[in-house]
Parts: structure tokens; C-alpha cells; sequence
């Protein structure tokens, strides 16, 4: 079906009663309705018009803005009705009657009528009407084209929460960072999170895709192990939606950790597996089944119009989960690890973008040009990439053992359990389980699980949730060789990225030395006879 394209000579366009138009989203819809959906998720609403433009008029702003359905992104058309309406009916509001002429007056009124750190929303405003005049349409006033050429609107501020480091939507911290990783494996390991939430959480951490590149992912964006220059790694392409890209065209190739290459292989065969007994049709594509799809969807589509147009239909966006389905995910998963951010000391807030702008603010600070994280962030330009090259996040600059020993209860970086003596602990009974300091050969700990691991203990132990440290362990020891290690790198090097890079198990450290503090002051007075009341 051959879509209408508005231009120059728009005013000449006739449409009928009958005729069907198409989305830039590739989305149909009849001209005629009051609403227009234009994508999975955005529908353009503007039955508003009748409340404030004279009738004669309401043709002409259904046909500007059916341009912008049918040349921009389903969100720019709905964002961009948001802003006329707003100004429409403030114009409307002003004048105690429906507006037949907009003028230059209006513009200014509106303008000073915005907050300031709302004026830039009349960008999208000027566009409109300067695209209204531009068709020839009756309704705008020739000074009006004067008042937007002498009006400056500033840009909205980019980049405000990464500059200002904010503890709320600006990049994480090491000990953020580190604490929802850990958390993650936690909670997997666990099974309070599935193997589904944990592929999703995973690909936003790593990646730092926006949740509608996300949610375009079909299974056979996952090409799996690939070798480039002899470096072999899991590949995944990324659908590009920021650039005026028809859906799906182009593509962001991102190598993936082995562990994540692991695990979302291990969900795709989950997931054809279910795919397989849900979709009972032997030619089903399941290369272009969604990476998260909408099972219920899915159902409804299989009920009401059989298998036969299954592969047709994964051609299109219509069982793909919704990016805010996605999101909706991300905050379940965060919400199951509790972590408290040491910057604030309450639970903290992590979303889509704020994993964003830390993947990008780590790669300026180990160094990384404007470029590499321009094609990072999948940007078309390095505009918004100097961002994070200009402020990158800074390490504590010194930590001593009282400074460590006050952070520790926030950081909440020791995920074990401290047990009284080896006997009461989980395989304590096995010599082979016992954690050693390797400095002192003394014991510090009991290692809870039978798993593999080839991390260095003890000093990775105690960020561990199978580390059982004992009540008598030599960890106000390590804590001590812990910063002074610390101390003596920082003087040697100047370098305060590789300095810090123990900085969350010093306050694991230290939070086992506070809780071994705890429970012997406890039993001090439990045997004393002085009641804990």
C-alpha cells in the first residue's frame, strides 16, 4: 500500500473518506480518525483542536502534523503534538476564543509565559508553524517568521546529571557499579531472578543500549563466537533507532563478555524450545523471532488468525515486548539486590540511561577519545561524547582505616555470613574449604560453596556471599594491609584509578571487622550475665 507524502504543494493533497496512510513506523491509519497510531506503542491524539482552532483551520494542522507521522520517528510526531497543543490552548486561553490567526504576539506571550528551564520547549513550537507557513496553509501570520528569526531559545542543558556527578541520575560509582554487579550474580545464583531478567539486567549493564534497541533484538542479532584480528568473543548486533533509519536497517555490531555470550545463548535455546511448542507450524523462522517477545501477542494472534502468517508478522515490530516492558524488568531486578548507595545512604535508583552514562563516563576515564565513545554510545557525531571526556567520575582520594570503617555499613560491599567458629560454618567440616590469609597462613574463613572459582582469595572472598568469615579470623589484619597497599600504590603511581581498585572489599573488610565487633561484645556480655537489652 503506497503511502501519501506531504510537500510543497500539500494544500492540493486530497484525501478521501477510504484512503489509508502509513506511519514512518510503517504503522496504517485512517486520516479521518482523532487518533492516529503510529508505532507498537505511540498513537498521536488530536482531537483537542476543537476546542481551540476555528474549523476552517483544523484541516490544515491535521496535514502539517500528518507530515511529521509520516517523516519522523512515532515519539518526535507525538512529542511534537504534546508542544502545539500546550501552545494552541494557552493562545486559546488568552484570547477567550478559538484562534483563527496566529500571530507574532502569541509567540512572544507564550514565551515568556515558560518557565526557564522549559523555554526550549518551544523549539518544537517554531518548527511547526515555520513547516504550517511552509506548506502555504492559511492561519499564520507573516510576522510571526519575523519573531522567529529574532528569538534565540537555548538548547536544553545537556549533560547536567554526568558534570554534576548526581548521586541520583548521574553515573554510577565504582561501588555502585560493583555492588549491582555482584548483587546480580547473587540474586541469579539464588534463582530470585530468572534467567530472562538476568540476560535483559546483563545487556543493559554491559551495552548501555537504550531500552527500544533492546527490545528490537530479534535471535538472529546473536551471531554468536566471532574472530576479528585473532581476538575471539560472542557478537551481537544492535539495531540503531536515533538516526533516520527505516526500522531494523542498520545495525551497531557489540562484542560481548564470554559470561553474557554464555548466558544469552543458554536463553535462546530456552526460548526456541517454548517457541517450538507454542507455534506448531514446521517453516516457523525462528531467527526472527523476538529476543523478548510478547508471548501474549503472540496467543491473541494465534487464535484469531492461525500459524500460516506467523513469518510474516516477524517481519514487522508486533510481537517484540515494549521497551518500557523492559524497563519495568531492570527496576524489578534492582529492586531484589537492595543496594544503597554510599553517596546517599538510601536505596539507590537505577535506570536504562543511568547505566549509559556510566558505560560511557568509565571509558573517558580509562582514557578513551571522543570518537570510541561517540560509537559507544552509537552516536552519529561526537556532540554529546565530550560530555563525559570533560568530567570524568573521581576516586576517593585517600581512605583510612576510620574513613573505611564509616562507609562500610553504606557501601554494604560484604555479602557473606560471619559464623562464630569454623565448626558452625557451611562445609566446615572440610579442610579443603578453609580460606587461608596468604601473607600469614592463618585461617580467615570458610568457603560455602563446591563451585570452581579462580578468584584470589581472600582478598575476593569477602565480597562473596558464599564467604563465611570466622568470628577470630585475622580480618583487622588484612584490612590494615588493605590500606596501606592502597596508600603506598597511590604514592607510587599518582594514579588513583588503579589505586582504588580494592576499594569495595576494604569496606567489605571493614564491615566484617564491625560485625566481629558486634558479636563479641554480644557474647561478652551474654556470658557476663548483662542482658542485650
Amino acid at each position: 500500500m503506497e503511502s501519501i507524502k506531504i510537500s510543497s504543494n500539500a494544500s492540493s493533497l486530497s484525501i478521501h473518506n477510504t484512503e489509508k496512510l502509513l506511519s514512518r513506523n510503517g504503522y496504517e491509519f485512517n486520516y479521518h480518525d482523532e487518533r492516529w497510531v503510529v508505532s507498537k506503542v505511540c498513537a498521536v491524539n488530536f482531537n483537542w483542536i476543537y476546542s481551540v482552532l476555528e474549523f476552517k483551520f483544523h484541516e490544515n494542522y491535521k496535514r502539517v502534523l500528518l507530515h511529521y507521522v509520516q517523516n519522523n520517528s512515532a515519539g518526535y510526531a507525538k512529542a511534537i503534538n504534546h508542544y502545539t497543543k500546550l501552545f494552541f490552548q494557552f493562545c486559546a486561553n488568552a484570547d477567550g476564543r478559538l484562534i483563527s490567526l496566529v500571530s507574532g504576539r502569541h509567540v512572544i506571550n507564550y514565551y515568556s509565559s515558560l518557565a526557564p528551564n522549559k523555554k526550549h520547549n518551544i523549539a518544537q513550537v517554531l518548527t511547526f508553524l515555520k513547516k504550517w507557513h511552509e506548506f502555504g496553509y492559511e492561519g499564520i501570520n507573516t510576522d510571526v517568521l519575523e519573531v522567529i528569526k529574532e528569538l534565540r531559545v537555548k538548547n536544553a542543558e545537556k549533560g547536567k546529571a554526568v558534570r554534576l556527578l548526581c548521586p541520583y541520575e548521574g553515573p554510577l560509582s565504582d561501588l555502585e557499579y560493583e555492588g549491582l554487579y555482584s548483587g546480580l550474580s547473587k540474586e541469579f545464583e539464588e534463582g530470585k531472578i530468572s534467567l530472562k531478567e538476568m540476560v535483559i539486567a546483563k545487556l543493559f549493564l554491559a551495552t548501555g543500549r537504550r531500552p527500544i534497541q533492546i527490545a528490537n533484538l530479534k535471535v538472529k542479532d546473536f551471531v554468536g563466537v566471532t574472530v576479528i584480528d585473532g581476538n575471539k568473543f560472542d557478537l551481537l548486533r544492535v539495531p540503531k533507532v536515533k538516526q533516520r533509519d527505516i526500522w531494523r536497517k542498520k545495525f551497531s555490531d557489540y562484542a560481548l563478555s564470554p559470561d553474557l555470550g554464555h548466558l544469552l545463548r543458554t536463553y535462546i535455546c530456552d526460548l526456541e524450545v517454548k517457541a517450538k511448542s507454542l507455534i506448531p507450524i514446521s517453516n516457523f523462522d525462528l531467527d526472527m523471532l523476538p529476543l523478548f517477545p510478547s508471548w501474549e501477542k503472540i496467543d491473541i494472534h494465534i487464535k484469531e488468525n492461525g500459524c500460516s502468517s506467523m513469518n510474516e508478522y516477524l517481519e514487522t515490530d508486533l510481537f517484540h515486548a515494549t521497551a518500557d516492558h523492559l524497563r519495568d524488568i531492570l527496576n524489578k531486578v534492582v529492586s531484589h539486590i537492595g543496594l544503597v548507595s554510599e553517596r546517599t545512604g538510601e536505596p539507590i535508583k537505577i535506570f536504562p540511561l543511568r547505566l549509559r552514562r556510566t558505560l560511557a563516563s568509565r571509558a573517558a576515564r580509562e582514557g578513551y577519545g571522543l570518537l570510541i565513545i561517540a560509537r559507544l554510545l552509537d552516536h552519529a557525531d561526537t556532540q554529546s561524547a565530550h560530555i563525559y571526556t570533560e568530567n570524568t567520575p573521581e576516586h576517593l582520594t585517600s581512605l583510612d582505616k576510620a574513613l573505611a570503617m564509616q562507609l562500610a555499613p553504606i557501601a554494604q560491599a560484604f555479602a557473606g555470613t560471619l559464623v562464630i567458629h569454623e565448626k558452625y560454618a557451611n562445609r566446615g567440616n572440610e579442610i579443603s574449604s578453609r580460606i587461608m590469609n596468604r601473607d600469614t597462613g592463618e585461617g580467615v574463613g570458610t568457603c560455602g560453596t563446591h563451585s570452581f572459582c579462580s578468584a584470589l582469595a581472600p582478598i575476593a572472598c569477602y565480597t562473596c556471599y558464599h564467604f563465611q568469615p570466622w568470628l577470630d579470623g585475622p580480618h583487622e589484619a588484612i584490612l590494615e594491609s588493605l590500606i596501606a597497599k592502597r596508600k603506598e600504590i597511590l604514592a607510587r603511581t599518582q594514579d588513583k584509578t588503579i589505586a582504588s581498585v580494592n576499594d569495595r572489599t576494604i569496606f567489605a573488610v571493614s564491615q566484617v571487622v564491625e560485625l566481629c565487633n558486634e558479636r563479641k561484645l554480644a557474647l561478652k556480655n551474654c556470658n557476663s550475665g548483662v542482658s542485650d537489652e
